[in-house]
């Protein structure tokens, strides 16, 4: 059966999907749907736990505990300035940006993350990945550009990013010279950055 997410993206049973910035699994629940083997990257641990109950023992979901970045490192993950208010509610604003606007310097957690061109080679020695949705709050341009010059943007189909520069003028011109090159090099059919 051949769903669609957004227009040319077809996921089905055979799809490989990247939830990276998962959360509490709202797109991830989404995908798993299409029957999809989804990997599901969540570095906040309390949206991790619910991810955990909501989706352990299903065995097309792999849950990670981690922030996927430029490199495996420990890394602050900065927790959105409300979050004292309700930690999971917030949580989907957290970020690995301390100079993002909406997060707290002083409120964060010490989380895990993988280099994730590495990642993406590893699963990737006999098949595509279809489908990537980002939402990592700021740091999708390094990401992003590390990914480009890697080439391990080779082993995707399709990218759909939300970009968080409207908000934080230190990510405009970062963001706005990642969509120059992804248009120079003719990515524009590939990373999608208005979802």
């Amino acid at each position: 059966e051949t769903s669609f997410i957004i227009p040319d993206i077809n996921l089905n049973n055979n799809s490989i999907v990247l939830d990276i910035g998962a959360n509490i699994g709202r797109f991830t629940s989404v995908f798993f749907r299409y029957g999809c083997k989804v990997y599901s990257f969540e570095p906040t641990k309390k949206a991790f736990n619910i991810l955990l109950n909501r989706f352990s023992g299903i065995n097309n979901v792999i849950l990670k505990n981690n922030a996927c970045w430029i490199e495996e490192t420990k890394i602050n993950l900065y927790h959105h300035e409300l979050s004292d208010y309700n930690e999971v509610y917030w949580s989907d604003g957290n970020s690995l940006m301390k100079d993002k606007s909406n997060v707290s310097k002083n409120n964060y957690e010490e989380v895990d993350a993988i280099d994730l061109s590495k990642f993406i080679f590893d699963i990737t020695k006999e098949q595509q990945i279809d489908l990537i949705k980002m939402d990592i709050e700021g740091a999708e341009v390094d990401v992003i550009n590390y990914l480009i010059d890697t080439k391990a943007i080779d082993k995707v189909n399709y990218l759909i990013c939300e970009t968080h520069e409207k908000k934080n003028n230190f990510l405009l011109e970062g963001t706005n010279l990642l969509k120059d090159k992804v248009k120079k090099l003719g990515l524009d059919n590939k990373i999608y950055f208005n979802w």
